[in-house]
């Protein structure tokens, strides 16, 4: 038992090292950015996402993604589009077995063994968090970030949530749990949330001011 925590131990460090390798080839600025797997390319929330890492990319901030189909390589060739070519502009964070089979033709990818330790590199590094519509997984980072925001265990920065009608019931529900004070109501506006790149573009701007960088 004993060997195999060490085994697991030692797997964890070098999927964090590979990890953290990668992402320090990106700009000193960086933002994550989550969403569907299951989404098509050319659907609406896809060509937003593409447009979002874009003007990142344009602006010299990197692009973190899950690495995976739908949404999130929609994201990287948007930032490979809108970087210069002598520039890495964005990573997928994959977890074997999940989308390890998924080739990402637009940026490198490290498949990790866990999602304990994607999750660790998709959130600690990055200056901005943009959530796209999604399932299960996007909704499980989510609330990791919330929970890690809560209890000051992750640096304050913007957590967007883009579609205004996506999310509007999962808002509802957050709204109830404040008024049942199940929520403190200090966190009643963790959350922006918005439609468009553009106003993604002047968060992101806003964040980064506010945080000093």
């Amino acid at each position: 038992m004993l060997l195999r925590a060490l085994y697991q131990g030692i797997v964890y460090a070098m999927d964090l090292y590979r990890g953290w390798r990668l992402i320090h080839r990106l700009p000193t600025h960086k933002i994550s950015l989550f969403g569907s797997s299951n989404s098509k390319e050319d659907d609406h929330w896809s060509i937003v996402a593409r447009t979002i890492a874009m003007s990142c990319a344009s602006r010299s901030i990197g692009v973190i993604t899950g690495g995976g189909p739908g949404v999130m390589i929609a994201a990287n060739c948007g930032a490979q589009e809108g970087a210069s070519p002598d520039r890495l502009s964005s990573i997928g964070i994959g977890v074997k077995g999940v989308d390890e089979a998924f080739i990402n033709r637009c940026a490198p990818v490290v498949n990790v063994s866990t999602f304990c330790v994607r999750k660790h590199l998709l959130l600690a590094y990055s200056q901005a968090f943009i959530f796209m519509p999604g399932g299960i997984g996007t909704l499980d980072e989510l609330f990791e970030l919330a929970n890690l925001r809560k209890h000051h265990l992750l640096h304050p920065a913007p957590i967007i949530l883009v579609g205004r009608s996506y999310w509007a019931p999962l808002l509802a529900w957050y709204t109830s749990a404040i008024e049942h004070d199940y929520v403190s109501r200090s966190y009643a506006h963790l959350f922006h949330v918005v439609d468009t790149s553009q106003e993604v573009m002047e968060l992101i701007a806003s964040g980064l001011k506010h945080q000093g960088i």
